[in-house]
């Protein structure tokens, strides 16, 4: 008997009823809809991410920055932030990229 991998998805409760749909034969889903429960499951072994742009509020970079600090170069948040201005937002803030500039909790709001 294989044994299915394990993929942990990463989205909102729509969308990951829908990945569910399509994917739950043939492997074994993790659901998870924030970066905490994120990192908690990725304790176990995980063979794949799949995560939707508007996880956890459009934190998808910030969650894989997280899980995969090795893999996502620094360079993504540079070009996401391109992106964005160049869409019609006025400003992007980095909020991970200011705890690693200015300690823990510099980038949260509130």
């Amino acid at each position: 008997m294989q044994l299915k991998q394990r993929v942990l998805i990463a989205a909102r409760p729509a969308a990951a009823l829908l990945l569910q749909d399509m994917l739950e034969g043939v492997l074994e889903l993790v659901r998870v809809q924030t970066i905490a429960d994120a990192l908690v499951a990725f304790q176990r072994d995980i063979d794949l991410i799949i995560s939707t742009v508007a996880f956890d509020d459009s934190r998808m970079l910030e969650l894989l920055q997280s899980l995969l600090p090795t893999v996502l170069p620094d360079a993504s948040m540079v070009r996401l932030g391109q992106v964005c201005t160049f869409l019609g937002a006025d400003e992007f803030i980095d909020l991970p990229g200011l705890d690693g500039l200015h300690g823990a909790n510099a980038g949260k709001l509130g």
